[in-house]
């Protein structure tokens, strides 16, 4: 049978302190650590890692946090729904759900060239509304058409661009 001591010696500061004064764990001598509330709770409270540190972990891990992360991403389809409803919303304040219903109203079709790609939100720059869904390529030659005749969808483009002149607000009502 143990008997309980009155006074334990803590392994970090050396000091002889009541036993009261040691953190209960059930799986040490006495239930009790070998270091007293005071220095473990220096030691957590050391422990959280600094900016500093955090910065530097990343740049030595680069590769391999990104691995994880792109991996992550890949196996798993609620973190892709997550990112890209985050990335809507943060980007041209559009919910998940108006989204998908502007891909309903345009029955998942680029609005310039009608075609079935995947589609991304096309906005204007100057008030920042979005105006409909294009696919990646028309949505990059609208953003670098000026003056210059593209392709054969370039009367697309001006159509498109007459549409939306006056209407640059978003509108889930409006039929495309």
């Amino acid at each position: 049978m143990n008997i309980i001591p009155l006074t334990k010696i803590c392994i970090k500061c050396k000091q002889e302190k009541p036993f009261e004064l040691f953190t209960k764990s059930k799986t040490a001598k006495f239930q009790r650590l070998n270091v007293c509330k005071a220095c473990n709770n220096q030691r957590v409270k050391n422990k959280k890692p600094s900016a500093e540190y955090r910065k530097k972990y990343y740049n030595t891990n680069k590769e391999k946090l990104n691995q994880y992360k792109k991996t992550r991403y890949l196996t798993n389809p609620q973190i892709r729904l997550q990112l890209k409803s985050n990335t809507l919303l943060r980007k041209y304040k559009l919910s998940l759900e108006e989204f998908q219903t502007l891909q309903i109203i345009q029955e998942n079709k680029c609005a310039i060239c009608l075609q079935k790609n995947n589609l991304v939100v096309d906005h204007c720059h100057i008030s920042g509304k979005v105006r409909a869904l294009l696919c990646l390529k028309c949505n990059m030659y609208l953003g670098v058409i000026e003056n210059t005749i593209l392709d054969k969808t370039y009367v697309k483009f001006i159509e498109y661009s007459q549409k939306h002149a006056e209407n640059d607000i978003f509108d889930l009502k409006a039929s495309f």
